[in-house]
């Protein structure tokens, strides 16, 4: 179930963001073996600024890690 879906869609480079039930320090250890900690949130709350933030030029677009279809970002 979802370790595939998290596979798979690490490997097509598609942006994930992880709300981790009971925080960061409770994420499997397979999960931090494949991204990055900092796309693993403590809460819900925490991915939607992060999206917001996104959305808003607050906070730059990583494209060296996902593959992004608009141009200008990639």
């Amino acid at each position: 179930g979802s370790a595939e879906e998290i596979t798979t869609a690490v490997r097509m480079k598609k942006p994930i963001f992880v709300s981790m039930e009971g925080g960061k320090k409770n994420t499997p250890l397979w999960m931090l073996a494949m991204f990055p900690h900092k796309y693993i949130y403590n809460s819900i709350e925490e991915v939607v600024e992060m999206i917001k933030a996104i959305d808003s030029g607050e906070k730059e677009i990583d494209s060296d890690r996902w593959r992004l279809l608009q141009k200008e970002f990639r």
